[in-house]
């Protein structure tokens, strides 16, 4: 009998005890240092963003929206 790719991966988590629980698997796996250091520029750019606002801009990218959403439907 020939097994699919998700149960070797599902045989595979359970002999190395990976996906059993989130917050075992982060206290076993550490701080991730990468992730948290992303999420922290995209929040500072976004704070920074709020001074950088101009009326003209935001007409300009709601058409570009617009046109891209109008191209797609046809």
């Amino acid at each position: 009998m020939r097994e699919t790719i998700n149960e070797v991966t599902s045989q595979e988590m359970r002999e190395t005890g990976e996906g059993t629980n989130r917050r075992e698997r982060a206290n076993r796996d550490g701080f991730n240092w990468g992730t948290a250091i992303a999420m922290g520029l995209f929040h500072v750019g976004a704070v920074a963003a709020l001074f950088f606002f101009t009326w003209p801009a935001f007409f300009v990218a709601i058409f570009l929206w617009w046109s891209r959403a109008a191209s797609a439907s046809a």
